[in-house]
């Protein structure tokens, strides 16, 4: 399956994740993985589903992918 097809990037998610978590010294020093995850919690507009350990606002992460390769770790 090609990459693009593997998932798609949430805009909402993208503004956010760096507000609440600090990923710069896992890009630096990982440059060729990508992080497969989801933002979670009552004010995501997206998930409809209260997830009560998480409260408002949390990122979850599932996976991790060698870039252009698609391959899960």
């Amino acid at each position: 399956m090609p990459l693009q097809e593997a998932g798609s990037i949430c805009p909402y998610t993208t503004k956010k994740a760096p507000e609440i978590m600090d990923m710069s010294a896992f890009v630096i020093d990982h440059p060729e993985l990508v992080i497969c995850g989801e933002m979670v919690g009552s004010e995501n507009p997206y998930v409809t589903h209260h997830y009560r350990e998480i409260g408002k606002l949390g990122f979850r992460i599932f996976d991790l992918r060698k870039k252009g390769f698609n391959k899960a770790l």
